[in-house]
């Protein structure tokens, strides 16, 4: 289960959107000071460095998120629980030719140019220009989720490195029933858990590939600024809480592709370092 929130940091007064494990509350008990139940979770600034300390506890009166001192919540979503029916999706990304998710990441990437060069009267270009704000930011969290797992579930030294980095996997526990039914639960465990983890919550994802495969994420501030107004895009249709139109034009959507391209770029010559066993 998962909770998403934004929240500032007061250290640098920086605004950030997370996804944190929400926990299930105990439906069992008699009181709802016995159901409670509670995750703690380390989380990053992206702008200032300084690290915030969230406890997220669950109970029959609802979810409740308590913040660390120099951080403050802003809003926070409903609980909801992890993508139903992703068994044939992480099998894809684990089977699959090692260069499908680069290859899908250009054909999407370059539908946009294609899009752009459409002419459309000024009120219908916004709404275009609102989804392709989205489908960029998709397109890169997609190719980042689908090469990660991907690379960490065809070798067995990065699988081991995987679940020494990451707690919540090194005390995982399989019963029988998913030793007999699937063929390598570990690696669909490590697929399931980067699938939540890829898709929702990037500020993990940089640790991620440096901790597990060597590859650090230098410079992409712009990259963190997409992912907010992709929020706004995605929620309220290109408009801010306040109602104010989000600031995405012709302009703002071709820097974003060089920007997700050249990043992309980078990943995939790493990867394919990687892949040769020239790295690690």
């Amino acid at each position: 289960m998962f909770v998403e929130l934004h929240f500032m940091c007061l250290a640098c007064g920086g605004i950030m959107h997370e996804v944190l494990d929400c926990p299930e509350a105990y439906d069992a008990a008699k009181t709802n000071e016995d159901s409670e139940t509670s995750i703690t979770s380390q989380v990053g600034c992206v702008w200032c460095k300084d690290e915030h300390e969230f406890i997220v506890k669950n109970s029959s009166s609802g979810v409740l998120v308590e913040a660390s001192e120099q951080a403050r919540v802003e809003w926070l979503g409903d609980p909801y629980m992890g993508h139903s029916g992703y068994e044939e999706e992480l099998a894809w990304a684990i089977e699959s030719d090692p260069k499908e998710p680069y290859r899908i990441f250009s054909e999407q990437v370059h539908s946009v140019a294609g899009l752009l060069d459409v002419d459309m009267p000024e009120n219908i270009e916004f709404s275009l220009h609102v989804m392709l704000h989205g489908h960029l930011v998709a397109a890169v969290e997609g190719y980042l989720a689908n090469t990660f797992v991907g690379l960490v579930t065809a070798s067995d030294s990065l699988t081991r490195k995987m679940y020494e980095t990451v707690p919540e996997l090194r005390n995982k526990k399989f019963d029988w029933r998913e030793v007999v039914e699937q063929e390598n639960p570990a690696k669909l465990a490590i697929a399931s858990y980067l699938s939540d983890l890829v898709f929702h919550n990037l500020s993990k994802v940089g640790l991620m590939f440096k901790s597990v495969l060597g590859y650090e994420f230098l410079n992409v501030e712009w990259l963190y600024r997409a992912i907010e107004v992709r929020h706004d895009c995605v929620h309220r249709a290109g408009f801010t809480k306040k109602g104010q139109k989000v600031s995405v034009n012709r302009i703002s959507i071709d820097d974003l592709r060089s920007q997700v391209v050249e990043l992309v770029e980078s990943v995939e010559a790493h990867a394919k370092l990687v892949r040769e066993g020239k790295l690690l």
